[in-house]
């Protein structure tokens, strides 16, 4: 099976290179350097161990991305630019990417304290989504302090998973230095839907026969949710110009009936290959019996050593299990050794 994926072009940084996979800066890279010389250990204890040692000792940094023409500035732990939903040996940093959708995925993680970075990490394995930290700025200071030194903790919202929006909310954000701190009201988090590719797979059949049962797959689930386990809903329909009458050929199969209040869904086209019927169906009038049809002819092609005619009354049915079938006006047997005079 041939497959068509995307791939990632980056330059700037040396010499241009081509991956399949994800970019990344940051403790991830670091968490790489680490897993280069950790071959000691298991396959899969590598990362994790890898990204426990990258984060006891990192520094946030300062990025700038530019998504689209638009520039945002984080200071941040890594920045992942994703191709595809897993890296690191199974970490599921980006749920939604697939490799064939024309997209990148980026991911900011932005800057937290190592402890709160350890603790987050196994939600990396199961696909398991978190909220980013809720910026803020500060309004009303005296005598040159600066947020930092005024507040400790951080804004919260209220609960919940669903796409809309929350209430932001005080959290644990309290004032270290003798403020009054408010939290300015009607601001509010929003939690968007995530893109879900459903893609219908090839299929085939021979002219004249009901289409097989079309089938799709999905990429871009989750917090390790399944087709069943999520909340898609609706009856799968698929469509297609192909008619039992239709000429071999190859013919678009669309799907569409799904719906979602958490994913907004796009389907992928499959192609439904139309084959002739072979000669021994139009002979036979069954499958079956043209498996036989043709077995027999391959028969008689390689071991015949002599052909000799006779006369039509006096021709026997071909022994092959079909009736009414004979070989023509040609009698076809195998003599061992053959005559002198056909060597």
């Amino acid at each position: 099976v041939v497959r068509t994926i995307d791939l990632v072009a980056v330059s700037g940084l040396g010499p241009r290179r081509v991956v399949a996979g994800s970019v990344y800066s940051g403790v991830d890279a670091r968490a790489a350097e680490i897993v280069d010389r950790a071959h000691w250990l298991p396959r899969q204890l590598q990362y994790p161990y890898a990204a426990l040692r990258s984060l006891a000792t990192y520094q946030p940094g300062r990025y700038v991305v530019s998504v689209d023409g638009i520039e945002h500035t984080y200071e941040a732990a890594t920045v992942v630019v994703a191709n595809s939903a897993y890296y690191g040996k199974g970490m599921q940093i980006a749920p939604p990417a697939t490799l064939e959708d024309g997209l990148l995925d980026v991911v900011v993680i932005e800057a937290a304290s190592r402890l709160a970075l350890m603790r987050s990490l196994p939600k990396v394995y199961d696909g398991g989504l978190s909220d980013p930290g809720i910026a803020y700025t500060v309004a009303g200071q005296r005598h040159g302090d600066s947020a930092a030194m005024i507040l400790t903790g951080s804004l919260d919202r209220a609960p919940g998973q669903d796409r809309g929006r929350y209430a932001v909310q005080p959290g644990t954000l309290a004032d270290r230095l003798g403020y009054l701190v408010t939290v300015t009201p009607g601001h509010s988090y929003e939690i968007t839907p995530a893109p879900l590719l459903v893609s219908v797979t090839d299929a085939s059949r021979l002219i004249g026969r009901p289409d097989p049962a079309f089938s799709v797959t999905y990429a871009g689930l989750v917090a390790g949710q399944t087709a069943a386990t999520s909340d898609l809903s609706g009856t799968l329909r698929y469509l297609t110009g192909a008619t039992a009458s239709s000429p071999p050929g190859r013919y678009a199969v669309s799907a569409t009936g799904l719906s979602s209040r958490n994913y907004d869904i796009r389907y992928a086209p499959g192609v439904l290959t139309v084959f002739p019927a072979s000669a021994g169906l139009i002979a036979t009038g069954s499958e079956q019996a043209a498996s036989r049809y043709l077995s027999a002819l391959a028969d008689l092609f390689w071991k015949a050593r002599t052909m000799t005619t006779a006369p039509p009354d006096h021709l026997e049915p071909a022994t092959v299990g079909i009736d009414r079938w004979w070989t023509g006006t040609l009698s076809v047997e195998t003599r061992d050794p053959p005559p002198e005079s056909v060597r």
